[in-house]
């Protein structure tokens, strides 16, 4: 499946039932499965040749046979060779019920406090002919689908909790929760970025007040450096920082970035400088750096540490080759 930046935004399924099913053969559009992450659940089916999956930083190999499952906000991407390969992206909440007696679980994936295994297929041999008929009756539409496919993601669930195919996570209840939170506060700034953003806004969505958002986020990162303005806060950037990379933003942001630039080109600085290239926006800045080599100000040698990425796998890639 083809998914465009770095975030999967299309709506799958419809409001009321959603959850969306893709075969994909070597004739399909949406053959390649480009690095992405989404926040519904995700299951991919090997029916026939094999498929180079990668997740996160790790990568592995499925054939024919194999069901993956795809934790929400996990990136994810691959390459099918000579594939026949099925996915089911579904929000996981359609399966919580006021007084279940499954949502207790349902909501302990949901906020990781469970882990799923990601190859179902390696330890189980019920997942697969689970897995199998979920597909036909996505597939096939026949009248009260909607019925058999949810219980056969109940089934699936029940299997995976009987035959343990999951970690328990590791941090207590109050930090699965507070990690919860910072994923929604991670989404909020990646859909609203060209917004004022506000410390409030931010608090406010991980529920939590002002002050204990920014003292525990200093527990994430282990450390809070505090300077005295934004020449020495650049600075301490620069000191620190691996790589450096430009989300579209103003004169303050392209202040920051042509300075790394600026190190970059003259070897004062040994790190990746990467331009987001959101819908073309530093298209401008990438023409005028092509203009400076043509007429002599810059050359190749210079810009050699300079990358434009127009999606985050690109951005993965330049990091892992730099």
């Amino acid at each position: 499946m083809k998914y465009i930046d770095y975030q999967e935004r299309a709506q799958q399924g419809t409001f009321n039932f959603p959850i969306a099913f893709y075969h994909q053969t070597t004739h399909s559009p949406r053959y390649d499965m480009q690095y992405h992450w989404h926040t519904q659940y995700e299951i991919i089916r090997i029916i026939s040749g094999t498929f180079q999956l990668k997740l996160e930083k790790s990568t592995m190999l499925c054939k024919a046979g194999d069901v993956i499952f795809i934790t929400s906000g996990m990136l994810h991407g691959g390459t099918p060779h000579d594939c026949i390969y099925e996915c089911i992206v579904f929000d996981l909440q359609i399966l919580l019920k006021n007084n279940h007696a499954c949502s207790r679980i349902i909501k302990d994936i949901i906020d990781q406090k469970i882990t799923v295994n990601t190859c179902l297929s390696e330890t189980s041999e019920t997942v697969p002919s689970i897995v199998h008929d979920l597909c036909h009756a996505l597939s096939s539409k026949k009248t009260g689908y909607e019925f058999m496919v949810q219980g056969y993601l109940y089934h699936l669930l029940g299997t995976i909790i009987n035959e343990h195919l999951y970690e328990q996570a590791h941090h207590n209840i109050v930090s699965a929760e507070r990690i919860s939170s910072v994923k929604n506060v991670l989404t909020f700034i990646s859909d609203n970025y060209s917004n004022n953003i506000t410390l409030d806004d931010l608090s406010r969505i991980a529920g939590m007040n002002p002050k204990y958002f920014c003292r525990y986020f200093r527990s994430l990162t282990g450390e809070l450096i505090v300077t005295k303005d934004m020449s020495e806060r650049k600075n301490k950037m620069i000191e620190l920082g691996d790589a450096f990379i430009a989300f579209p933003g103003g004169t303050g942001t392209l202040e920051e970035i042509t300075e790394v630039m600026s190190k970059v080109s003259l070897k004062q600085l040994d790190a990746p400088c990467i331009l987001y290239n959101l819908d073309g926006y530093y298209d401008s800045l990438k023409e005028l750096l092509e203009l400076m080599i043509k007429k002599g100000l810059s050359s190749e040698r210079r810009q050699k540490g300079i990358f434009f990425a127009n999606n985050l796998g690109e951005i993965i890639q330049l990091l892992e080759s730099n």
